[in-house]
């Protein structure tokens, strides 16, 4: 259903497999986090105390650390802007879709040398961009 609603947001700047990989993963991910919050307040009613709810950690940040983070994600957009697409796809493929090299490989057609070599290539340049422009 998803590939059918959400057809016209494939670009065709990578593999459609790669694209359905992706939604598939999401899916997957969505699942576990309503599972685990569901679990947490299942053992919080459990436990009889009616202030469970407050003995969870916050997840929010303060207004530092959301600045900080902010910035770092600012700066790392922009240096992964100036890679090239096919290091672009393998650092989102790796870093933010969390696959394994074997994945990527499989998911791109290509040898699991080639990403392993195109892969370093795009954490070097990357380092490189971003030691300039967090130094300059």
């Amino acid at each position: 259903m998803r590939v059918m609603t959400r057809g016209s947001q494939f670009k065709g700047d990578s593999q459609i497999v790669t694209w359905l990989f992706a939604i598939a993963r999401n899916l997957v991910f969505d699942l576990h986090r309503k599972r685990s919050w569901s679990t947490t307040l299942d053992v919080g009613r459990e436990t009889g105390d009616e202030r469970w709810f407050e003995l969870l950690p916050s997840r929010e940040k303060d207004p530092f650390d959301h600045c900080v983070d902010t910035e770092h994600a600012r700066l790392v957009t922009e240096a992964l802007l100036t890679l090239k697409p096919r290091h672009r796809e393998l650092v989102e493929l790796r870093f933010h879709r969390e696959m394994s090299l074997d994945e990527i490989a499989r998911t791109t057609g290509n040898s699991l040398s080639s990403v392993k070599t195109r892969l370093f290539r795009a954490m070097r340049l990357l380092r490189l961009r971003l030691k300039v422009t967090c130094c300059a």
